[in-house]
């Protein structure tokens, strides 16, 4: 069974139309049975709760609810810092400014 995590501010049982998609995702990925399903979401601020949506949570194996308001934006903004830190960049250039010159530029024409 492989992994999915779900990062998603809004989430079942939060009547919203933003929690509709990532949580009828969870539950038809679930209902494939190739996943286990951990959800990591805000705490619900709203009183007004989805009957339906919160039907669909019995799909959700981990249910991570975390005190934050940009969720999101303070996960990749983590990542990023993270991958900054622990790996190098495997950049090499394409080629140098002087090959390019030879390569390129036929001095004899003054062609490109």
């Amino acid at each position: 069974m492989k992994n999915i995590l779900i990062i998603s501010e809004y989430f079942a049982p939060e009547n919203i139309i933003a929690a509709i998609r990532p949580t009828k995702l969870a539950k038809y990925l679930k209902k494939t049975g190739k996943y286990h399903i951990t959800v990591l979401t805000t705490i619900k601020t709203s009183k007004t709760r989805d009957s339906i949506l919160e039907n669909d949570l019995q799909f959700v194996d981990d249910l991570i609810n975390v005190n934050g308001t940009n969720i999101v934006g303070n996960f990749i903004q983590k990542i990023i810092a993270f991958k900054r830190t622990h790996f190098k960049p495997n950049v090499k250039p394409l080629i140098s400014c002087s090959t390019a010159d030879e390569n390129l530029l036929d001095k004899k024409n003054n062609k490109l």
